[in-house]
């Protein structure tokens, strides 16, 4: 049987659940062909670790501190000689790694077949397997907050749980490279408080000691380098994004209501109206659309039945309470953010998928019982047909290219460096949303690290593009700029008509591509005297 209680079961199953892990990654590592907009960031930061460009390790966008990605990714490098492939082979090692502990972490609330089954479910959610191997910061704040969970669970019988250290430890270094992660630092002091009855002093001094050590270190450190002007990395964002919350809630209110007075043609006043009075409630449902979409429709469902008698399993079981309310935390903290930007990438809902794992652990147990009942399927039966169930629903969307169109940013870049040869780095801008790409392509080979945030404000910054076309032009050959890309969709309504407005002494046209976001993209030479 596969699924027996004792170490060579559960090994036989890490061997298993890990290489399944491994072999759809790998896929989606050779498919991803084109990085996401973040990587040149982080790439920048390596090269600069690489060569030993101190000064500009934080000085170009704004991840303003040296992460432990970039960090890895410059250690990598070495190996694999292709700065995307460290990135992504960084993440694609903790992308798998992280698959231990979470087995480890579920094996404590779960049974065997149980377990397997759930773990499965995360090996191929497609949330996971897409993002393992782009290049973010994720997949090792997901490795050491899921081993900070398991270590969180390992021992709490004993008189004297130091193991609560390491969980402490794991989670700091998970805040440290996502700042997400101090939710769970949150959720461990619920677990200590609630669930080491007697000894719950001693074990949230042991839990809190490693997190007091690291912030009086982090104070000395900042008191010593900035002794004018304290830096709290973004631990400031916290209350400063609580506060902002109800003001901008107010602006939006204030804001809609002349619309209610004058709607927009087609548009009812009863609609802006239920509208404005109910902001709270959209926003549940921006979070409530993103968590199904990051647990995948089906294994959300799933969750959903897991919480059939969860009364009765806390009642059991005083562990699953502090999880549970961990999962509550990671909701508000999505909703406060989703109120201040009305935005919600899909990843950031790993902080509620991650404690919420044992929730679909009782949904999948559930389901086992009901093939058992219904159809006379043995436990071991049950797993198979439901992990052929998970493969069926997941590898649609596992086994395909990923950002296959965004490879035009690409030939932008390397058409740039073609052009311009191995002279240094090239001045460039671009006028639309894909200037990473592109100055990181351009870029490419110079042994440094070109900032590729340079013109990041090129909207905002009115010296940039100035009040008319001589202004700009003036503008690009005070900043010695070779090379404009303009984008036609991203070009801003209220300024100059860019097209009509080129002046052959000024701006020669290089080549031209197309891309439904951006419309035409239109790469340009600029010209100097010297040029002519």
């Amino acid at each position: 049987m596969i699924f027996k209680n004792d170490s060579n079961a559960i090994t036989g199953h890490l061997i298993i659940l890990v290489f399944s892990a491994l072999a759809i990654r790998l896929f989606a590592f050779t498919h991803t062909l084109m990085m996401n907009p973040d990587g040149p960031v982080y790439i920048h930061q390596a090269r600069a670790l690489y060569y030993g460009l101190w000064q500009s390790i934080n000085t170009c966008s704004g991840v303003d501190f040296l992460t432990l990605y970039s960090s890895l990714i410059a250690a990598a490098y070495p190996v694999t000689g292709d700065w995307v492939h460290a990135a992504m082979a960084i993440n694609l090692i903790f992308g798998t790694l992280m698959i231990i502990p979470l087995y480890l972490f579920l094996r404590r609330f779960l049974d065997e077949k149980t377990c397997f089954l759930t773990t499965f479910i995360f090996v191929m959610l497609p949330l996971f397997v897409v993002q393992s191997v782009n290049v973010i910061r994720d997949p090792s704040y997901w490795f050491f907050s899921v081993l900070g969970l398991y270590l969180l669970v390992y021992d709490d019988e004993r008189d004297t749980p130091i193991f609560l250290i390491l969980s402490s430890l794991s989670f700091i270094v998970a805040t440290a490279t996502r700042i997400e992660g101090i939710v769970f630092i949150m959720g461990g002091c619920l677990y200590t408080l609630m669930v080491f009855k007697g000894r719950k002093l001693k074990a949230l001094f042991l839990f809190l000691s490693p997190v007091i050590l690291a912030m009086s270190c982090f104070v000395v450190i900042q008191i010593i380098r900035h002794p004018d002007s304290f830096y709290w990395y973004r631990f400031g964002e916290i209350p400063s994004r609580i506060m902002n919350t109800f003001e901008r809630y107010r602006n939006l209110e204030a804001n809609i209501r002349p619309l209610v007075l004058n709607p927009p043609p087609g548009i009812p006043t009863e609609f802006l109206d239920y509208s404005r009075t109910l902001i709270w409630f959209t926003a549940i449902g921006v979070v409530l659309n993103s968590a199904m979409e990051a647990f995948f429709y089906p294994f959300f469902f799933l969750m959903l039945f897991g919480l059939k008698g969860l009364r009765d399993r806390m009642r059991n079981d005083r562990r699953i309470l502090p999880l549970v309310m961990t999962t509550v935390i990671g909701v508000a903290v999505l909703y406060i953010y989703c109120l201040n930007t009305w935005s919600m990438e899909n990843r950031r809902l790993v902080m509620v998928i991650l404690p919420s794992t044992v929730l679909v652990g009782f949904g999948a147990e559930k389901l086992i019982r009901w093939l058992h009942k219904k159809f006379g399927l043995s436990d071991f039966a049950g797993v198979v047909v439901l992990c052929l169930l998970v493969l069926v629903l997941t590898l649609p969307k596992n086994l395909k290219d990923q950002e296959a169109d965004k490879l035009v940013y690409k030939e932008i870049g390397e058409t740039i460096a073609r052009m311009e040869g191995t002279r240094g780095e090239i001045e460039m801008i671009t006028l639309g949303h894909s200037w990473r790409w592109n100055n990181y392509y351009a870029n490419l080979h110079v042994a440094g690290a070109p900032c590729p945030d340079k013109y990041i404000d090129w909207q905002k910054d009115a010296t940039i593009l100035g009040d008319n076309y001589n202004d700009f032009i003036k503008s690009m050959r005070m900043r010695r700029i070779r090379y404009i890309v303009w984008e036609e969709k991203h070009w801003p309504p209220d300024k100059f008509a860019f097209l009509k407005s080129l002046q052959p002494t000024d701006l020669t046209q290089l080549k031209e591509w197309k891309h439904k976001d951006t419309g035409r993209i239109i790469l340009f030479r600029v010209l100097y005297q010297k040029d002519g």
